[in-house]
């Protein structure tokens, strides 16, 4: 059995379930492993606008790395370390050729997620109203604007990921894989059905871990990676434990060295538990 000094976590549907149901088993098994003194970690596709306050009341330690690994930040005072950008003259022309394929789109930005409100997501406006009665600092950081310009000058020069709403199951729009083939190289991914995230080239789960893995002089071999998602695949090999959700897509499970139990039976809890000593 491994050594496990170090696990990177994937949030949605791995640690927690439609939104942030989070099953009481995985909240134990995260401090049973930091009292043994193993770091966990998260690495998300959320903004930090999305995850900020998630993360500090589940107990995570030092840093979260968010937006596909397109920025990593010290989770008690919000420090951004690194953040890799799209290239900012880039971010317009893909946005625009998303509205030309009649997509939503919106940006995460650091802190906050920019949004127009003619062309806001149907996923974060239905993100928007299930926090809408918490206290500020549980809700989601947007920043609404009435125009689409307006919104893109406020944005582009800090845009970690533009997120393309599509259709569930839906390729990427004709206009924006266009976009990207003419202006050069994007990290691709998606985080869960029903939309396209676009990072620059160097942002990826896989790059995030290894950066984590820098900092704290922990080699491969000792760091779990768990996640569900085709997003997390990156991570989920280079690591050395790969873990697949029980819920995870096929091509996840392909990925992992073993397989654990559905999100919402505890499958984190139940994993860190078997490979934990």
């Amino acid at each position: 059995m491994p050594d496990i000094q170090m696990v990177i976590t994937d949030m949605d549907e791995t640690f927690m379930y439609q939104g942030g149901i989070v099953p009481e088993e995985n909240v134990r098994a995260l401090k049973e492993a930091q009292e043994k003194g193993v770091r966990v970690l998260a690495c998300t596709g959320r903004s930090w606008a999305m995850c900020g306050y998630l993360v500090r009341s589940f107990g995570f330690d030092q840093y979260a790395v968010t937006s596909n690994g397109a920025a990593t930040i010290d989770i008690q005072t919000g420090q951004m370390f690194d953040p890799c950008v799209v290239e900012p003259r880039f971010v317009e022309p893909i946005v625009q050729a998303a509205l030309l394929d009649g997509c939503k789109v919106d940006l995460f930005c650091g802190a906050w997620i920019h949004t127009c409100t003619e062309h806001k997501g149907r996923w974060l406006q239905k993100a928007e109203d299930a926090c809408a009665g918490r206290p500020l600092e549980e809700r989601i950081k947007v920043k609404q604007w009435d125009s689409m310009e307006e919104m893109l000058s406020r944005s582009r020069e800090q845009t970690e990921l533009i997120r393309v709403e599509v259709e569930v199951g839906a390729p990427v729009p004709p206009h924006v894989a266009q976009t990207m083939e003419e202006l050069g190289e994007f990290h691709l991914s998606v985080s869960y059905p029903g939309h396209w995230d676009i990072c620059n080239p160097k942002a990826g789960k896989e790059v995030a871990a290894q950066r984590l893995a820098r900092q704290f002089g922990i080699e491969r071999e000792h760091i779990m990676a768990i996640g569900d998602s085709s997003n997390d695949i990156g991570m989920i090999r280079w690591a050395g434990l790969g873990i697949a959700m029980g819920n995870a897509v096929p091509e996840v499970k392909a990925a992992a060295d073993a397989i654990t139990g559905c999100c919402e039976e505890g499958g984190f809890a139940q994993a860190l538990r078997r490979y934990i000593r």
